[in-house]
C-alpha cells in the first residue's frame, strides 16, 4: 500500500511541475465564424466575414475599424469612444442557432 501511495504521489509532483498552456486549447469546430477576423467580406472589404460593426446603444460615440494589425495575425477590429456618457459599442458575429438537448453544430 504503502508503495502505490508513494507511487501516485511522484506522478502527481511531476503533473503539477509541469508548465501549464498559454493558450487554451480550441474547438476542433470553432462556432464563431471566422473567430480570428483575418477574413474579409467579399461584399465589404471594411468588414470581416460573419461580423458586423455598430452595436450602440446608449449616449455615446464611437468609431469601428477593421484594421491590417493584429496581435497574432494580420487583421483585428477595434471600437474606439471619443465621447462617453453610458452604454454600449462593439463588434458582433453572425448568431449561432444551436438547440437544446444536442451537440453543437451549426446550420449554416
Amino acid at each position: 500500500m504503502k508503495k502505490w501511495f508513494f507511487s501516485a504521489l511522484a506522478v502527481a509532483m511531476v503533473a503539477l511541475s509541469l508548465p501549464l498552456a498559454d493558450k487554451p486549447a480550441l474547438a476542433a469546430n470553432n462556432l464563431i465564424p471566422n473567430p480570428s477576423v483575418e477574413i474579409a467580406d467579399s461584399q465589404n472589404p471594411n468588414e470581416p466575414e460573419g461580423w458586423s460593426p455598430g452595436y450602440i446603444w446608449g449616449d455615446l460615440d464611437a468609431t469601428f475599424s477593421y484594421l491590417n494589425t493584429g496581435q497574432e495575425g494580420s487583421r483585428s477590429i477595434k471600437v474606439q469612444i471619443t465621447r462617453f456618457n453610458f452604454g454600449d459599442a462593439k463588434w458582433f458575429f453572425e448568431p449561432i442557432k444551436i438547440r437544446g438537448a444536442r451537440s453543437f453544430e451549426t446550420t449554416r
